[in-house]
């Protein structure tokens, strides 16, 4: 069987912990982060590649297993 796995979570911030964080925090982080990716010059080329080609970095989408049913 090949299930199917849940999208990349790229759009996230690296290294959040939403528990912990007063949301004032969490929403001055989540800024920066969305500042520093709109102006990224590599994170623009990915996004091209990925709308144009459909190219992805890694294979992220699907899982391989074995089910043993009765």
């Amino acid at each position: 069987f090949k299930e199917l796995l849940w999208f990349p979570e790229t759009y996230r911030r690296p290294d959040e912990h939403r528990e912990e964080e007063p949301m004032h925090t969490q929403l001055a982080k989540d800024f920066g982060f969305f500042r520093d990716s709109v102006s990224s010059r590599e994170a623009w080329a990915d996004v091209l590649e990925y709308a144009i080609f459909r190219e992805l970095d890694t294979d992220w989408y699907h899982s391989q297993f074995y089910a043993y049913l009765p």
